[in-house]
């Protein structure tokens, strides 16, 4: 009883003594406020955790998607599961959004004004939960930026492009439960 009460001290020092825990603990009372649950609470914990101590003290200036990626792909590399840099990258982008320390890439995004469309539909007409709102705005917005990087406009997609962007090569295939997640919320956008 007493090693495991001395190893959870530890843990628990290891966690208060990382970096930016005050902005660690003030974003996650923020998701328990918006409704994330223990389980998804104690996820991003440890990837905030993993981001923290990866950060530089001059954090507070900027972060973009390289350092972000340099993170993620570390994490990935020592875990060796596909989905790790994903979930870095989903959970630290709105953490360092949060903050005010994200710096969004120089290349703007097209049909900003549909996707800004959506997301305030989700929110204000469906009354759809943050949670569901940032995911489905993420799924979305990785749609967008593969139109762009494949040179497909938004008004001409056929149910072909959608298969080929959910299947298209350098992109892990989605599990049948995520693809359709992903489904739904690209029906609704589309």
């Amino acid at each position: 009883m007493d090693h495991l009460c001395s190893s959870r001290s530890v843990a628990d020092r290891r966690v208060q003594d990382a970096p930016f825990g005050d902005e660690r603990d003030r974003y996650l009372s923020h998701c328990a406020a918006h409704g994330a649950k223990p389980a998804v609470l104690r996820v991003k914990r440890n990837e905030l955790l993993w981001i923290a101590q990866r950060l530089g003290s001059d954090a507070g200036r900027g972060v973009g998607i390289t350092e972000l990626m340099a993170i993620a792909l570390e994490r990935q590399n020592l875990h060796g599961a596909a989905t790790v840099a994903r979930r870095v990258i989903d959970i630290g982008r709105p953490w360092l959004r949060f903050l005010g320390w994200w710096r969004d890439p120089a290349d703007p995004l097209l049909y900003r004004d549909q996707l800004d469309g959506y997301v305030t539909w989700m929110r204000d007409e469906r009354g759809f939960t943050p949670s569901t709102v940032e995911q489905w705005g993420r799924t979305t917005t990785r749609l967008l930026r593969w139109c762009a990087q494949t040179g497909r406009q938004l008004g001409d997609l056929t149910a072909g492009d959608i298969d080929n962007y959910c299947c298209h090569p350098g992109k892990e295939p989605l599990d049948a439960r995520l693809d359709s997640q992903h489904g739904t919320a690209l029906r609704a956008f589309l």
